[in-house]
């Protein structure tokens, strides 16, 4: 596959304006009987949504629908930099041209879009992934990219290029998908820019599910097979990574039963045969994967020397009643190196024991929820390291009254470390000795977030109040005190509305400080924004007859902040702006933008840098 990377943006953060340069969407370019096959198919029967989460289109009420129906919206601007005090990156003068254009038809949804900008004069690719999953009453067909969820351990979420029905007539479920998982990049120069985080080999596969139940009780079994394409690689980069093909066969189980009207178990598991290498040597595996049923069953084709069977199992039990009281208990337990094609990256080589409480009280004011657990990793005490974390919180929210509550939060991470080295003695026949060094950190943080409220006929006020520490404690004897941090930060906001004039002020307070074993470090800062709204009516009027009017936003803006280092001030920064947004016809929309921004480095000699920036926007909607 060969296509165009899309140029580095440049960004540049500033208070009042966000510039952001043009992103351009990679379009595969797709080859194979199989996936033409699928896009004929799907454009044929003018089907095509963008990809993402699953929206299917309700083919039983497209009577009910309007035919055809166009929307969208066009947008032109330009921004102007100018620096003195020191070299810019950013470019004096930027425009941008775009524009969404979305056609329904019949309730399914055909977007376009287009974006030209002065840097890079290319046009979206409007379907640079597309898919749709139209159903009627039990049956649902997926067709193009689609993301489907039939357990967590074995197809979970990962985007296929394929074709696939689901059917859930009663209490019965099943689910079949069928197509691409991945497309190899054949071109070594974006295989090399991309930072070789892209498929080397074509991957395709399949992965049914089949379940019966309803809400009180449920189970369902799933299955996935995912393979690598031997002949779809580059050779120069199948050299360059020594990537081999693989294979994939995965299992799973879901559950879930309510019983004893409060109690509920659920249960996700899945065992994965995973041979990273189907050309490797055709040395027997071990006995456990050999013995293995599935194995046994034929299943998994290419068994060799490279083949490794996982575990996985997620199990909790839930107790919960009417009055909000919930308690769970939950068993977490992942194999090392457990791998399916149809999921996304998971934790692994972890058990985990957690227990969970929350309850609601004082008369439904006061709200707590928590947890506590211990996780351990080295399962099969194959690393030269094993650690053991305890992870606890709690979370507290009290409302009191509808003007006041607060928030507090407490958190303790804890982890010890035992890291083994083995110590081989030059007496011959005297047993390998082991140096071991502990690690023992303790990581503590607690939050606070009051707020309270003024609202009458006239104005309405918010306090809100952010306030946060963490604490690292390193207990290890070695380096005792070296690696401890106490950070400390805390954000104050004020906003204040006038009801009747339309006037809204809003005021910011920023504090952080961390402390190391090196330094001090901190900034604090405060902004200020004031706006005003106007509604300037006209004489004419629209076609029911009523009075056409412009709506005025104003707003300034304006914002202080310093460094500090080891308790002196460092460096600041102090910006102003000013803005306005004009609403008229309804449809059509401005933007002026206009901001000063001065960043003063005192480490540096007092080096003092002065940057202006300006913005128009016109937009109009249809």
């Amino acid at each position: 596959m060969s296509r165009a990377l899309p140029p580095r943006a440049t960004k540049r953060v500033f208070k009042l304006f966000d510039y952001s340069s043009m992103n351009i969407k990679l379009k595969p370019v797709i080859t194979g009987s199989t996936e033409k096959l699928i896009i004929l198919i799907t454009i044929l029967a003018f089907l095509i949504s963008p990809a993402g989460p699953i929206k299917g289109q309700d083919l039983g009420n497209l009577k009910k629908k309007d035919q055809v129906k166009v929307t969208g919206s066009l947008n032109a601007g330009f921004n102007t930099y100018n620096a003195s005090g020191g070299g810019s990156n950013m470019t004096p003068f930027q425009w941008t041209l775009g524009g969404n254009v979305n056609i329904n038809l019949y309730g399914i949804n055909l977007p376009f879009s287009v974006l030209v900008t002065s840097q890079n004069k290319n046009f979206n690719t409007p379907f640079s992934r597309f898919g749709v999953s139209p159903y009627y009453k039990w049956a649902k067909v997926h067709l193009g990219w689609r993301s489907l969820n039939f357990n967590p351990y074995t197809l979970g979420g990962q985007q296929m290029l394929g074709a696939g029905v689901e059917l859930t007539p009663g209490k019965f479920n099943f689910g079949f998908m069928y197509g691409r998982l991945s497309h190899a990049v054949t071109d070594v120069s974006i295989f090399n820019n991309l930072n070789n985080t892209v498929p080397v080999y074509n991957r395709n596969g399949y992965a049914f599910k089949l379940g019966y139940g309803d809400e009180k009780a449920n189970i369902s079994f799933s299955f996935l097979n995912g393979n690598d394409k031997l002949n779809s690689a580059n050779l120069q980069i199948k050299q360059q990574t020594n990537a081999t093909a693989a294979s994939n066969q995965a299992f799973g189980v879901h559950g879930q039963v309510k019983f004893l009207k409060h109690l509920t178990f659920k249960t996700d598991a899945g065992i994965s045969i995973y041979t990273r290498d189907i050309e490797a040597d055709s040395l027997q595996p071990s006995d456990a994967i050999r013995n293995n049923f599935l194995i046994k069953m034929g299943i998994a084709p290419h068994v060799n020397f490279s083949t490794r069977l996982s575990r996985a199992l997620n199990s909790s039990l839930t107790y919960s009643d009417p009055k909000g009281f919930s308690i769970a208990l939950q068993f977490l337990h992942v194999d090392p190196e457990y791998k399916s094609m149809g999921a996304f990256y998971m934790q692994t080589d972890v058990e985990q024991y957690t227990l969970a409480p929350s309850f609601r009280f004082w008369n439904n004011k006061a709200f707590f929820t928590g947890s506590f657990g211990v996780q351990k990793n080295n399962l099969f005490k194959q690393n030269t390291s094993s650690s053991m974390r305890t992870i606890g919180m709690a979370n507290l929210m009290l409302n009191p009254s509808q003007n006041f509550g607060i928030g507090i939060q407490y958190s303790n991470y804890g982890i010890s470390q035992q890291v083994l080295s083995q110590y081989q003695s030059p007496t011959p026949g005297t047993p390998n000795f082991y140096d071991s060094i502990r690690i023992s950190q303790v990581s503590q943080s607690i939050s606070i977030s009051p707020h309270y409220n003024i609202i009458n006929d006239r104005q309405s006020q918010v306090f809100s109040l952010h306030a946060a520490l963490q604490n690292l404690k390193d207990n290890n004897d070695l380096n005792k005190g070296q690696g401890d941090y106490t950070s400390m930060n805390a954000n104050f906001n004020h906003d204040w509305q006038f009801l009747n004039s339309n006037i809204g002020i809003n005021q910011n307070l920023t504090y952080i400080n961390t402390k190391t074993a090196l330094n001090k470090i901190g900034a604090a800062g405060y902004t200020a924004t004031i706006s005003k709204v106007l509604t300037l009516e006209s004489k004419q009027t629209d076609a029911k007859g009523n009075k056409k009017s412009t709506r005025v936003t104003l707003n300034a803006t304006g914002n202080y902040f310093m460094n500090l280092l080891d308790g002196d001030v460092s460096g600041n920064s102090i910006g102003a702006g000013i803005g306005a947004e004009f609403q008229f016809a309804r449809r059509h929309k401005i933007n002026l933008n206009i901001g000063w921004l001065q960043n003063t480095d005192k480490l540096g000699g007092s080096l003092k840098r002065n940057e202006f920036i300006t913005g128009f926007r016109y937009g109009y909607t249809f």
